[in-house]
């Protein structure tokens, strides 16, 4: 049996093919059989030709490299561009514990060797720096003198051989970790934690008393690092990730968002007391923010409307008194809902004759109809509320669904008459374009509320668990 990594050989009870006998194990200094195999530290390592022999037939994973190839590795890559992320790297080795089964201990050692080359491969920090931590956290779990050598020992050197190799095998691994690192605002980042915690990244710390920071301290970090914070009119605080999608995050998907990036900068998991607790900091940091508007779908700047795609990429689209372009990303905050879709991508080259083909609108409406439609990707004016009406079959139903997925594509492209004024401001809200069908009679109170909406109404009640607090809903 060849042992995980190739730490050692060693033959199960096979049957001699002349003398019928089963193989034994024989104790070289009383030359008489035992019934017990020799320890780990014990056995000889597979010779270099063997291990590429066995790699090449498994096609699993890559040869580990030669002393010659670990040598250049380690004097090539002494880049330090997140020098503290190391310690996360020892946090993996601090849960070995002396006595503690080989095996697990061993697996934990390739783990932390693999994870630290790849990240000195990509500059993160110098891969001597992986050897001297990793080697002094193993020699402080390993109890068997005949398992440490001078240099650590050969299963230590055979895991930093394996995770070397497997690291030189994988350079489009390597290279998107250096890619999610070198941003400036990541390094500037990196530099201000480099100084806050400078105590842990000194050798003769590592492994033994320093402290990272901790979980909230961290999220914190990545918040005044990779985020900008707002507030909107009524007192939401959300979070804008500086690279990505210029979205407001409100808390129910900024935590979330938060625990991904902690994940990715330290790779562990946060729970939710941590993420509670820098919130609450993240909203007294908000008192000092002047409050803003966020729009939904359609925006005004600088004279050109600014409409969100509504796709995961965050593109929008920029429309002039010249024409129309895309922008990767949108130069005004917007807001999304869970309802909203993504819009259909334009291309160039369309007539508004056309769209006439597919809805049945009236010869004489048609100049109307297409001016209302422009007038939709207008923030900053009142909307005349078109009514559809016809004979039934006339595909009043399908218009506003068309409607609908060409200006404001929606999980829900027309909906039921409200029956409270409390549903007419969610849907408000919600949306960008509210189609309702199906309206046999149009209650006082809705009229109303129809009218209020389109010159900006909206919608006061107490907060939940208060006596005295109010959340507003507004919308146009």
């Amino acid at each position: 049996m060849v042992q995980y990594f190739h730490r050692y050989t060693m033959c199960s009870p096979s049957i001699h093919p002349d003398t019928r006998q089963r193989y034994r194990w024989i104790d070289e200094l009383a030359n008489e059989p035992v019934n017990l195999p020799p320890e780990p530290g014990e056995l000889p390592e597979l010779p270099w030709t063997w291990i590429e022999g066995l790699a090449i037939a498994k096609g699993a994973t890559s040869p580990a490299a030669t002393p010659q190839m670990c040598a250049g590795f380690i004097d090539g890559h002494t880049e330090a561009l997140f020098p503290e992320a190391l310690v996360a790297v020892r946090k993996l080795l601090d849960g070995c514990q002396p006595g503690q089964q080989d095996h697990g201990r061993h697996d934990t050692l390739i783990t932390a060797a693999c994870w630290g080359m790849r990240e000195a491969a990509a500059g993160l920090y110098p891969a001597g720096a992986v050897v001297e931590m990793l080697r002094e956290c193993w020699q402080a779990v390993i109890d068997d003198p005949k398992r440490l050598g001078d240099d650590g020992g050969g299963e230590f050197g055979s895991a930093i051989a394996f995770a070397i190799g497997q690291t030189e095998a994988d350079p489009e691994r390597v290279a998107a970790i250096r890619a999610k690192h070198a941003s400036p605002t990541r390094i500037e980042s990196h530099a201000r934690v480099d100084l806050n915690t400078a105590e842990i990244l000194e050798p003769g710390n590592i492994g033994t008393g320093g402290k990272a920071p901790n979980a909230r301290d961290l999220l914190l970090e990545l918040v005044q690092s990779d985020y900008t914070i707002g507030r909107t009119e009524d007192e939401r605080v959300y979070l804008v990730p500086h690279n990505g999608p210029n979205l407001a995050l409100f808390s129910g998907q900024a935590k979330p968002d938060l625990a991904r990036r902690h994940l990715e900068t330290v790779r562990k998991s946060v729970g939710r007391t941590p993420l509670d607790e820098a919130w609450t900091t993240i909203e007294g940091l908000a008192l000092d923010v002047t409050k803003a508007a966020l729009p939904l779908r359609v925006a005004t700047y600088n004279a050109r409307s600014i409409v969100d795609i509504g796709d995961t990429t965050g593109r929008v689209i920029i429309v002039s008194p010249n024409g129309w372009d895309i922008a990767d990303r949108s130069p005004v905050t917007f807001r999304r809902s869970r309802a909203m879709l993504p819009l259909t991508v334009p291309v160039r080259g369309g007539d508004i004759d056309e769209l006439f083909t597919l809805l049945n609108v009236a010869a004489d409406d048609r100049d109307l109809f297409g001016a209302w439609l422009t007038s939709t990707l207008i923030e900053q004016m009142p909307h005349p509320v078109p009514v559809l009406r016809g004979e039934q079959g006339a595909a009043k139903s399908a218009a506003a669904r068309a409607v609908t997925r060409l200006v404001d594509p929606c999980m829900a492209s027309t909906q039921k008459p409200p029956r409270t004024d409390e549903e007419w401001s969610q849907s408000c809200s919600a949306r960008w374009i509210v189609a309702v069908d199906n309206v046999s009679t149009v209650p006082e109170w809705w009229s109303d509320a129809i009218c209020r909406a389109v010159t900006g109404a909206g919608w006061l009640r107490r907060a939940l668990y208060t006596d005295d607090d109010v959340v507003v809903t507004t919308w146009r």
